[in-house]
């Protein structure tokens, strides 16, 4: 359709990874030599205006969020289409319900999800609007170093009065801003998006039925929950981005307040709500198979129980000591709490810089 044509920079984040999860390594050594690239150009830009060192500001080398920014670029990218990857695997190994309805419902139900995720039909228009949001925040920093003391309270690199580093630094923050940050956007918000309606709306109408005889112990979601991780490292990347922005200045500001609430607020939904359904789910198959168990046991005492329901039952007691009503293992919880605590210190760092402001 046409409309998919205007999200065509979307595939350097989801062709990092092929459908059977394995790397593109050409693409990825062209976005990891386009980074480096950028890296010798901005210091040889810095070298010739003197800016490498500032006495009375923040030269290239003080600069960590410059730094981090051309370092994550990249990363960011990688990491998004591995989160493109977690998603359409996670849908492909959804424990869906062996019912006949299911079965032939399951594949439409999906179909306007991933739809979404790809930017198909008028869903394109989403990803320009992230591009339109992302130029006027590019034409806000351009704004803000020409003169940046009122805003800084000190001199940069990258200020109109150092042209060499003004001009290669806003063309490096052009590719980040305009061009890396709304297709990660976009895909971050598309996938979380999604997969909360799937695993709702795939609960309401019966069409995924976690079980506790499930091979990967959580009941068939280790998968989401492992798309849920997958969705998290973008988000670190990009806290870290502003929270060395936040050490170069050393104060707090608008527009570095704007972006870091409303990430904050994504993470948010993302560590919590996204993953809530999965978690409705599977305390539905555990209070399920408890049913069942109880059922076999009260028939076990009245001398009713066949032959299969014994092998039944001792199937679904040892499944039911072992599977975690997760759909993280432990590994993959202590991943979670490891990036939440980052988001805490970075806001208790804002909160502090706030008061000393």
């Amino acid at each position: 359709m046409r409309t998919t044509r205007l999200a065509f920079p979307l595939r350097l984040a989801t062709r990092t990874f092929d459908v059977h999860g394995r790397p593109h390594w050409r693409l990825i050594g062209w976005l990891i030599g386009f980074g480096v690239a950028q890296v010798l150009l901005l210091v040889g830009a810095s070298m010739i205006d003197g800016t490498l060192r500032l006495a009375n500001g923040v030269g290239l080398l003080q600069h960590y969020g410059a730094w981090v920014v051309l370092v994550t670029d990249p990363l960011l990218l990688i990491a998004t289409g591995y989160a493109n990857y977690r998603f359409t695997y996670a849908l492909a190994h959804l424990p869906t319900c062996q019912t006949t309805q299911a079965l032939n419902s399951v594949e439409q139900f999906l179909k306007p999800h991933v739809d979404r995720v790809a930017a198909r039909g008028a869903y394109a228009y989403g990803y320009v609007a992230c591009c339109v949001a992302a130029v006027l925040a590019w034409a806000n920093n351009l704004y803000q170093t020409s003169n940046p003391v009122p805003f800084y309270r000190h001199d940069v690199f990258d200020s109109s009065a150092h042209l060499f580093g003004f001009l290669v630094f806003k063309l490096c923050v052009f590719i980040s801003w305009v061009i890396v940050y709304p297709i990660a956007g976009y895909l971050l918000i598309t996938i979380s998006l999604s997969t909360w309606m799937i695993l709702h709306g795939g609960r309401l109408r019966n069409l995924i039925c976690p079980a506790v005889t499930h091979p990967d112990n959580c009941y068939g979601m280790r998968n989401i929950g492992r798309l849920n991780i997958s969705l998290l490292i973008p988000f670190a990347l990009v806290y870290s981005v502003m929270a060395s922005i936040l050490m170069t200045h050393g104060r707090f500001y608008r527009s570095i307040d704007v972006p870091l609430t409303f990430v904050t607020a994504l993470f948010l939904v993302e560590s919590f709500a996204v993953i809530w359904p999965a978690r409705r789910l599977l305390m539905d198959a555990k209070h399920s198979t408890l049913d069942e168990l109880a059922t076999i046991s009260e028939r076990f005492q009245r001398n009713e129980v066949k032959t299969d329901e014994i092998a039944r039952f001792g199937i679904l007691r040892s499944c039911f000591s072992s599977a975690v009503s997760s759909p993280y293992s432990l590994g993959g919880q202590l991943g979670v709490t490891a990036i939440r605590a980052m988001y805490v210190a970075v806001l208790s760092a804002k909160i502090a810089l706030q008061l000393h402001g």
